[in-house]
């Protein structure tokens, strides 16, 4: 069991080790984190192997917080990704929208002159 365990730890090692060249050398932002979600999974492996090889149930809970550490972290730089991408779309959306004085002259509304409406129940008039 000892071997099979030792080679299993040396297998997630290396694994880990070329995750952590990927994030150093990754061209994009996407890559490293990736990258580094597969390092976090790696490190995970390791504690579940080391803690069958132990016989003890001891580093579980370490395991446990591995894998939500690396499930919040993906998360929040996923959606910081989703955000840069948004604005860069807003950027080129803006561009076909008039500007407020552009439409002031042809006598058309400004596009955010609308008036809004008031959330809530409506009231009678």
């Amino acid at each position: 069991m000892n071997a099979v365990t030792a080679l299993t730890l040396g297998i997630i090692g290396v694994s880990a080790v070329l995750c952590i060249v990927r994030v150093l050398l990754g061209k994009t932002l996407a890559d490293r984190v990736v990258a580094l979600d597969s390092t976090l999974i790696m490190i995970g492996a390791g504690i579940a192997v080391y803690t069958v090889r132990i016989g003890s149930n001891v580093y579980l809970r370490l395991l446990f917080v591995t894998a939500l550490m690396g499930f919040v972290g993906t998360v929040a730089v996923a959606r910081f990704i989703e955000g840069k991408e948004s604005s860069k779309n807003a950027g080129n959306q803006r561009g076909n929208v008039r500007s407020s004085s552009a439409a002031n002259r042809q006598g058309e509304p400004a596009p955010d002159s609308r008036p809004m409406r008031e959330a809530g129940p409506r009231r009678k008039p």
